[in-house]
């Protein structure tokens, strides 16, 4: 797993400041997803200098080491909590979760936004839409990178013509319901129309079927 995240281009320290060497990504796989022979985590541990211990303090009263125990442990919990989860973090989680992946039955993918420059190809058109917005996420989540994500659109004609018109306001936006697979040779995910519409043309579409109900 060292390799192949190596190969994958590495990790970066918490800080961004460079790359783990392949022993700190090592040792950092170990610790986040290493399991020894029994099942259980890896657990770090360090050699500590501690301060002596004064041989005529006053030892704590049983009172008092209950209360010192509970405090220790609920700070440990507390930092517990704290520690930020790394983006780069992701990467071992991945792998060891691509050791028993789920099937998906159905994939669906929806774009809003302007297209760009369209290639007519005859039965159908093309054209690329590029984002690295990242909306507000459930609280919990990780927060991903903002490098741009492209998207390169296959629309076919006949829905194509149903917007084109509507499209060249440049305050409309499309709605794009599609298939989505990755096309790793243009570094874009792949987007096959199967719905398409536009916000006014939605909008308009609600309002007359309020009249109707009228």
């Amino acid at each position: 797993m060292t390799l192949q995240t190596e190969e994958n281009g590495g990790l970066m320290l918490p800080d961004g400041s460079r790359r783990r060497t392949p022993g700190g990504v090592f040792f950092h796989l170990a610790y986040t997803i290493g399991k020894t022979k029994s099942g259980k985590p890896l657990e770090k541990t360090w050699n500590s200098v501690t301060k002596p211990k004064n041989s005529n303090a006053k030892p704590p009263s049983p009172k008092e080491e209950t209360s010192n125990n509970k405090a220790s442990q609920n700070g440990a919990v507390e930092a517990t909590k704290d520690i930020a989860f790394s983006w780069e973090d992701r990467i071992g989680i991945v792998n060891e979760a691509s050791i028993q992946k789920g099937i998906a039955s159905t994939m669906k993918i929806m774009l809003v936004g302007r297209p760009g420059k369209i290639i007519d190809k005859g039965q159908f058109i093309v054209t690329v839409i590029e984002s690295n917005k990242v909306p507000t996420l459930p609280k919990g989540l990780p927060t991903p990178n903002n490098v741009a994500t492209k998207y390169a659109v296959y629309i076919q004609k006949k829905q194509w013509n149903k917007v084109a018109e509507a499209i060249k306001d440049p305050d409309d936006a499309l709605i794009i319901e599609g298939f989505p697979k990755t096309d790793a040779e243009v570094s874009a995910i792949a987007v096959f129309a199967t719905n398409i519409t536009t916000k006014k043309l939605q909008a308009a579409l609600r309002e007359t079927k309020k009249t109707e109900v009228k």
